[in-house]
């Protein structure tokens, strides 16, 4: 008859035979047995408790192995014990494995000191022992170095962790969800902390970041790679701008600068986290850029929202520049703004009034739009017409559509490439993640970007049509310009049929089209919104130069940077393998901004002569100056503090929210009964404990030390999941039947 496993008497020349015996039980009986308590080798050297030498391999002189459902685990005991001392009304539910099992092995090493010899043995066990409960253990459940480093390489990637639980069970491995959640909790340095985001940012090549302080607190972080340099330097014509939210824990918003390549293709150019929207933050923003972009002065056109902030901020960093406002921003807030109750119309009124207003965002012409703010004074209220001459009438070139196209702004009336960018964002950077993988997972979006754009930078090289044009001129225009361009001139070949020569003066002939009634056009100029917002030769030059048989095709009628060979020597990848030849020397004077000197940076050095230079990448604001302000600034510097005081207080428990809500109101109260007299006692004001308790809360913490020591980001943001009961009430917000209990009733 065969020896069992293990019994007394048994000896093992080394630990790792005691653990292969070991392993072997586990899997013959379902069960899992841990050390108790053991006794090291140089433990008993050190107490003088051995005299004799000690095999090394053994590392054990003394081990106790008990079952997992045994009651000696100390930990649980200890649990178990705070359990029953909590007085609290609500005890935490907690479980055990323990069942009092009576398992017990000991092994002590023999007198000689060559092996371990099992010295005890209670095989007996209390509990259920199966392959389903054994599989579900924790220590079965336990991958394998190789494994574990394969699964947070994928989970690394934002898989799915439920189709990598089902790939893990396949292999027998039956890991839970909060396994896989545990793997990754403590993966990589992930913080808020300054010194980890700073080494994070210098650990990327070429990188270009810069830091500013307000008081030790890092309220705004740019960057800039060598190659969005590169790119805004090659096409520096049009920006657009745009900021995103809730991407990070410290609420930092993400502004995105992007511009628009030879090709069409959209290219990020600046990044900027900042905490605030104030003046001082987007200059210093600004500043920043116009400092490591010397192309600035060519900016012909910026695309943003309304925000005015934003723009009395480009409009001194970037001087001469036409400011141009987002068709849909403009809608969007001509929605918030024009309604019955605020402009005080009826139903019937107000829809009228937002369909003239929408027509006239899309008016073609000054005279379109004319006529349409004719209809709007007459036939709207006086409040409407009011706010409409006071907030839109005065910056008509901004946000009409065919007042916008006597800029060259490529045909763009849009923030949607921005927009477009910002949505990747919000796929590929998690919500209110900390700000070093908030980073990370944007630096990733960044070349994966760039990498899209290569490939089809590439692909405009290697592969050719196979539908070949009879057309001789626009064959010749698809060599000479890329493929964005050359659709844009075949659009206008197409259409030079329509217009129709009226009249010949001098050089100049005047023509008629459905767009224009009259227009005067030379050979190689025209003043429609086509020639002048993309630098292309339109259908009117084109009809002019085939009344006078003239070639239709001329290389100076294009502006550059829509020259093929040009996009190939400025474009990332292209310009690796393409001879850096001159361009064809030709007069272009299509919208083309005069060179100018560097002196122009001189018009905001006063602005920033304040700011403390703690290093080459560290900027500290000043202390602001005392100023009057009048009752605009006063409302939008009060808005401010306000707004973030609502969002911090939106981010607490119900029950923190509601103390903080009544001193809010007692404040209020307080302020209305005395006048806001309570602003006028600095005595009231710092004493004063609903002051206090809301400035604990609107309170950025800032370092102790001034300088570039003790540096830190704002106070993050307190994560909150759903509030209890969210799901016992139904869309309309009543409580949901409940459902019948046939228990109850029986």
């Amino acid at each position: 008859m065969d020896k069992p496993l293990l019994y007394v008497g048994k000896t093992f020349q080394s630990y790792n035979a005691v653990l292969e015996a070991k392993q072997k039980y586990e899997q013959e009986m379902k069960i899992n047995i841990n050390v108790r308590r053991s006794t090291k080798i140089q433990t008993d050297y050190i107490n003088g408790q051995r005299k004799i030498n000690v095999n090394e391999n053994l590392k054990y002189t003394e081990i106790n192995f008990v079952c997992k459902n045994s009651s000696y685990h100390i930990p649980t005991c200890i649990k178990r014990k705070a359990l029953e001392e909590s007085t609290g009304k609500k005890k935490r539910k907690t479980s055990s494995f323990s069942t009092g099992c009576e398992f017990n092995m000991k092994l002590k090493v023999t007198k000689d000191g060559q092996k371990l010899e099992l010295t005890k043995l209670q095989s007996k066990h209390n509990h259920e022992m199966h392959q389903a409960i054994f599989e579900n253990l924790p220590q079965q459940r336990k991958l394998d170095p190789e494994t574990s480093e394969k699964t947070k390489m994928i989970l690394s990637c934002d898989a799915n962790k439920k189709k990598v639980q089902h790939h893990l069970h396949s292999q027998g491995i039956k890991v839970q969800i909060q396994d896989l959640n545990n793997l990754m909790k403590n993966e990589g340095e992930k913080s808020n902390d300054y010194e980890k985001v700073k080494n994070l940012v210098d650990s990327y090549d070429n990188l270009d970041c810069q830091y500013l302080l307000n008081e030790n607190v890092c309220t705004g972080v740019f960057l800039q790679t060598e190659k969005m340099k590169k790119t805004f330097e090659a096409y520096p014509e049009i920006i657009f701008i745009d900021a995103t939210y809730k991407l990070n824990q410290l609420n930092m918003k993400l502004y995105v600068m992007m511009c628009m390549d030879g090709n069409g293709e959209s290219e990020v150019i600046a990044l900027a986290f900042v905490s605030s929207d104030d003046r001082e933050t987007l200059a210093w923003f600004a500043d920043c850029f116009v400092k490591r972009n010397p192309n600035f002065v060519k900016v012909q056109c910026i695309m943003s929202d309304k925000d005015m902030t934003e723009r009395d901020v480009m409009k001194t960093y970037f001087p001469g520049v036409h400011l141009l406002i987002c068709s849909f921003h403009v809608l969007r807030n001509l929605r918030r703004e024009v309604t019955a109750k605020k402009r005080d119309m009826n139903q019937e009124e107000e829809k009228f009034a937002l369909e003239i207003l929408q027509g006239m965002v899309y008016a073609i012409d000054e005279e379109s739009y004319n006529s349409k703010r004719e209809l709007l004074v007459k036939f709207s209220s006086t409040k409407l017409v009011a706010y409409f001459m006071t907030h839109w009438e005065p910056i008509k070139d901004e946000w009409v559509r065919g007042l916008q196209k006597q800029y060259m702004n490529l045909f763009q009336a849009t923030n949607n490439r921005v927009e477009s960018f910002n949505g990747k964002v919000k796929t590929i950077v998690k919500k209110y993640s900390v700000m070093t993988q908030c980073i990370t997972d944007l630096m990733i979006l960044v070349n994966h970007y760039e990498f899209e754009r290569d490939r089809r930078a590439l692909y405009t090289v290697i592969k050719h049509p196979l539908q070949v044009t009879e057309d001789i001129h626009v064959a010749q225009y698809s060599k000479f310009l890329t493929p964005y361009a050359c659709e844009k001139v075949k659009e206008q070949l197409e259409l030079m049929e329509r217009v129709e020569i009226k009249e010949l003066q001098d050089n100049k002939v005047i023509v008629g089209c459905y767009s224009y009634a009259n227009l005067t056009v030379s050979a190689t100029e025209c003043s429609c919104r086509f020639s002048t917002g993309m630098g292309l030769p339109c259908r009117h030059i084109f009809k002019v130069r085939n009344n006078f048989n003239l070639p239709l095709f001329a290389e100076e009628l294009c502006h550059k940077r829509w020259s093929a060979r040009y996009y190939a020597m400025n474009q990332r990848l292209l310009s690796k393998f393409t001879l850096n030849d001159s361009l064809p020397e030709h007069q272009n004077n299509i919208n083309e901004s005069s060179e100018e000197n560097q002196d122009n940076l001189s018009h905001i050095s006063d602005e920033n002569d304040d700011n403390l230079e703690l290093g080459n990448n560290i900027t500290q604001l000043p202390k602001r100056k005392i100023k009057y302000l009048d009752q605009h600034a006063k409302f939008k510097q009060a808005q401010l503090k306000t707004n973030d005081l609502c969002e911090r207080m939106s981010s607490l428990g119900m029950n923190e929210f509601e103390k903080v809500y009544d001193r809010l109101v007692q404040f209020c109260e307080h302020c209305y009964d005395e006048n806001f007299s309570i602003t006028t006692s600095k005595d009231t004001v710092n004493h004063n404990p609903i002051l206090e308790k809301i400035s604990e809360i609107n309170k950025v913490t800032p370092g102790t030390i001034k300088g570039k020591n003790n540096i830190v980001f704002p106070t993050p943001m307190r994560i909150r999941g759903h509030p209890k009961g969210l799901g016992q009430t139904n869309v309309l917000g009543l409580n949901k039947k409940k459902k019948f209990n046939i228990s109850s009733v029986l």
